[in-house]
């Protein structure tokens, strides 16, 4: 099994570590677009940057991505910046 995270900001991606085998973290800022940026084009988890939800998940568009985890519990308006089917979770508990 292999499980490809992106995270906006390198201290997210020390957060998660140690990671389990077989999980891989790639930091994207979501700045540029993904293949602009070197990362992949199927992607299994994406954590966008907290409060840039317009600028970032336009993004998202063409690229296969099984999970968008949101970094906050608001969710309100996440449908229309997301592709067509894009699952979205936020972090209430």
């Amino acid at each position: 099994m292999s499980l490809l995270v992106t995270v906006p900001r390198p201290e997210l991606a020390r957060d998660l570590e140690p990671l389990p085998e077989g999980v891989s973290v790639l930091v994207w800022p979501m700045d540029a677009p993904a293949g602009d940026s070197g990362v992949p084009t199927s992607i299994d988890i994406v954590v966008p940057p907290y409060m840039s939800a317009d600028r970032a998940l336009p993004l998202l568009a063409g690229l296969q991505v099984r999970l968008v985890q949101g970094q906050s519990i608001g969710y309100e308006g996440i449908e229309r910046l997301l592709p067509p089917g894009t699952v979205f979770a936020n972090a209430a508990t």
